[in-house]
């Protein structure tokens, strides 16, 4: 099984539990997640791509953002 099958199937039962097995359930789901966070070592921050490939573009034309003539024919007048 897939984990978005995994997820979907967990979401799908929640609302049979009941509040005392929720509360149990959510327990669990805190000790999962303690133990995974103190044997993995920590994951660097997604920073994203902003900034990441700094002077990449060395050279673009002036009439970059202008219309290509092969277009000209989809583009209204």
């Amino acid at each position: 099984m897939t984990k978005i099958e995994l997820q979907k199937d967990i979401q799908q039962k929640l609302p049979f539990l009941s509040e005392k097995k929720l509360e149990a359930l959510r327990n669990v789901l805190d000790v999962l997640l303690d133990s995974d966070e103190k044997s993995s070592p920590p994951k660097k921050q997604y920073r994203g791509l902003v900034g990441c490939m700094p002077n990449l573009v060395k050279y673009m034309a002036d009439d970059f953002n202008e219309p290509l003539d092969d277009l000209k024919e989809y583009m209204p007048e």
